[in-house]
């Protein structure tokens, strides 16, 4: 006997057959059409009715997939001094492997979520309400904004953007909303272009020769309390 259940995470349907070694078991069997339940499905789509199965490349805002956790890996990934240099001079770091990857990563993620951003009816998939727009918007322009610490041309930023063909008046006011504020971190990223004053290099200098002392210190301070109760646990 065949016993139909619809999955509502995956917007397909799970088949349920009866075992025949063990008896008054069932095995399940993934990938079934929802709406001919046909068992001839890839991944995309039946291949028996057509139906087009919805596939969630963007998962939920702030998740494992989220450019936030990609951040945090990245950053967790860097040494003390590495991570005071990235802070400061982010240019420097784009020859180094970790960075590369990183920046891959972020127009991947950036991709998949104007994808999804600029389809015709992203506001019909299950489980995206409108706070979900709102929040996948602003880690669009998240990215953009890390992006640009990184890389002058913002060219594989513009191209996905540039791509999207008139649609609703909701698509085309994200897409306006997003073009806007990329055009000015554009502009931004032509004024710091500028060659740095003598200035303004001391100053970065002297932040990082203060920053450097202090952990010195801290170091410092710790071996020696170590130290200290290291030699009063032998003396007790």
């Amino acid at each position: 006997m065949l016993e139909v259940h619809r999955n509502s995470q995956k917007k397909k349907k799970v088949l349920y057959i009866d075992d025949p070694l063990r008896l008054g078991e069932k095995i399940e069997v993934s990938g079934i059409c929802p709406d001919c339940h046909s068992i001839h499905v890839s991944k995309g789509q039946c291949e028996s009715c057509g139906l087009q199965f919805w596939v969630d490349i963007v998962g939920e805002p702030f998740d494992e997939r989220s450019f936030f956790t990609l951040k945090d890996d990245f950053e967790s990934s860097l040494g003390k001094f590495d991570y005071l240099q990235w802070r400061l001079w982010p240019n420097t770091f784009n020859s180094k492997s970790e960075v590369k990857r990183y920046m891959r990563f972020m127009v991947k993620r950036y991709s998949d979520l104007v994808t999804f951003l600029s389809s015709e009816n992203f506001h019909e998939v299950p489980q995206k309400s409108n706070d979900h727009i709102r929040l996948f918007i602003f880690e669009v322009k998240e990215i953009m904004k890390e992006y640009s610490k990184f890389a002058h041309d913002l060219s594989a930023l513009f191209i996905p953007l540039q791509k999207i063909t008139e649609q609703s008046d909701e698509v085309d006011a994200i897409t306006n909303e997003l073009m806007a504020f990329l055009y000015t971190l554009d502009k931004l990223g032509a004024l710091s272009k500028k060659p740095q004053s003598d200035e303004s290099m001391t100053s970065n200098w002297e932040l990082i020769r203060t920053g450097m002392l202090f952990e010195a210190l801290i170091t410092i301070s710790a071996i020696t309390l170590a130290s200290y109760l290291v030699m009063k646990y032998l003396a007790s």
